[in-house]
């Protein structure tokens, strides 16, 4: 965890574009100020995700962590594609579309958004929520693995996100 923080410390001093903010498929780059870097939420994916708390050059405390990191998407992943490679199954997910698997709100509601509590009719309801009537018919043909593994990223991803959200709030009351 150490060799972690002191990495991404580095990196931040010495890179120019580290730090980015990516939303709706655009990649918005931050100018970090090395005057105001600290506390910040260091969050670590490897085989699960590590939630970390840095408060300054060697002054660092491990928050929480989940067991959904890349070893979950890889192994689900392998399973569910066949893929060879952590690579080739990166590679097949930026080729998926998940609207066709994930049961989103507007399909809930119509295509229309939920506005009353500010959710769009894209954001996601439940992950392989329409698996469950599109594809049980015909138990031997499944979504193209193309979806599946951009719909395993997005889970991991999410479900790794939430995690962070819920651990920089408790980080930031508690500790």
């Amino acid at each position: 965890m150490m060799m972690h923080v002191k990495r991404i410390l580095t990196y931040q001093k010495a890179i120019c574009h580290e730090a980015f903010i990516h939303m709706e498929g655009q990649k918005e780059f931050v100018q970090i100020d090395h005057n105001d870097l600290f506390p910040y939420l260091l969050v670590n994916i490897g085989s699960g995700g590590s939630m970390i708390k840095v408060d300054g050059d060697g002054k660092f405390q491990w928050v929480s962590g989940t067991n959904v990191g890349g070893g979950t998407y890889w192994g689900l992943g392998r399973l569910l594609t066949k893929c060879k490679s952590f690579d080739e199954l990166l590679e097949l997910s930026q080729r998926g579309d998940n609207r066709t698997i994930d049961m989103l709100v507007g399909d809930i509601y119509s295509g229309m958004d939920y506005s009353k509590i500010g959710l769009s009719a894209s954001t996601i309801a439940s992950s392989f929520g329409k698996a469950i009537r599109l594809y049980c018919t015909n138990a031997l043909e499944g979504p193209p693995k193309v979806h599946l593994a951009y719909l395993l990223f997005l889970c991991v991803v999410t479900r790794t996100l939430v995690k962070a959200k819920a651990s920089c709030l408790y980080a930031a009351y508690k500790l």
